[in-house]
Parts: C-alpha cells; sequence; structure tokens
C-alpha cells in the first residue's frame, strides 16, 4: 500500500514539473521578427475603446557587451475588428538580448479628453516570456585621453 502511495506521489510529482516547464518555455525571437499580441475586449466598454498601446521590457539584465541596445519597447496597437486590437513589437537590429515580458498595455477612449486604463500582467492578462536572441556585440570603450584645449 506505501509503495502504491509513493508511487502515485512521483506520478503527480512528474506531471506537475513537466506541465510547468512546458508552460514556462518561452517563444524565441531574433532581430527582423516581430512579437505580435492580439487583444479582444469584452464588457460594458468595450465598444468604447478606439486607442491601445503596450511596452514590452526586459526581466533578464542587460549583457556586458550589449551596452546600449533598446531595451523598452513601446507600441500604439491597431484595430482589427470589433473590440479588437493587434500590438506588434518589432525587434530591431540593437534591440538587447533577454527575456522581455509586456510590462502593461494601455486602452484609451480617444477623443480630445480620452479616458485611460492601465492593464497589468497576471492581474488583467498572462504574465507570457519572450526570448530576444541577438548575436551583435558592442562594449563601451574607454576614454583614453580627455583634454580641454585652451582658447587660441
Amino acid at each position: 500500500m506505501r509503495y502504491l502511495n509513493w508511487i502515485s506521489v512521483v506520478s503527480l510529482a512528474v506531471m506537475l514539473f513537466a506541465s510547468v516547464a512546458a508552460a514556462q518555455v518561452p517563444e524565441h525571437y531574433s532581430p527582423g521578427q516581430t512579437i505580435t499580441i492580439s487583444l479582444k475586449f469584452r464588457g460594458p466598454g468595450a465598444d468604447q475603446i478606439t486607442i491601445v498601446s503596450g511596452r514590452l521590457i526586459p526581466t533578464t539584465p542587460e549583457l556586458k557587451d550589449q551596452e546600449g541596445f533598446q531595451r523598452d519597447i513601446r507600441v500604439d496597437g491597431t484595430k482589427t475588428g470589433p473590440n479588437t486590437f493587434k500590438l506588434s513589437f518589432p525587434i530591431k537590429d540593437n534591440s538587447g538580448s533577454g527575456t522581455y515580458h509586456i510590462d502593461f498595455i494601455n486602452a484609451g477612449t480617444g477623443g480630445e479628453s480620452p479616458l485611460w486604463v492601465v492593464y497589468k500582467p497576471e492581474q488583467d492578462y498572462p504574465d507570457i516570456t519572450f526570448k530576444v536572441e541577438n548575436r551583435l556585440r558592442f562594449s563601451k570603450p574607454k576614454i583614453e585621453d580627455f583634454t580641454v584645449i585652451p582658447k587660441p
């Protein structure tokens, strides 16, 4: 009986580990590719949303040999249908390598005095990560000489 309980516990642990590992494997992107998200709003006020924007930021530190690379990608969305929008985050040649996530999504009513609402990961949408891999490297060179040139 103990043996069967132990097997059940091990089987459950293996299934949980496998499902967690599968759920957390981020999709890979390189310069020239685009991370695209489709959003559909529902409920009261959904038909009043006319503007959407979002930001993609890294959850990992900057690589030492990618100093100065872009690590914050902000985009405005496009309407693709009723209450539906698309956010397209382009991965450029100067996008830094790392694991990224969508930090926030803004939605507004438009017009002269728009109303804005902010959506946050885990609270309002799944916090999905994306892996950006950029082979380009750049390290900040040191200043060898700094001299003030006297007036003539």
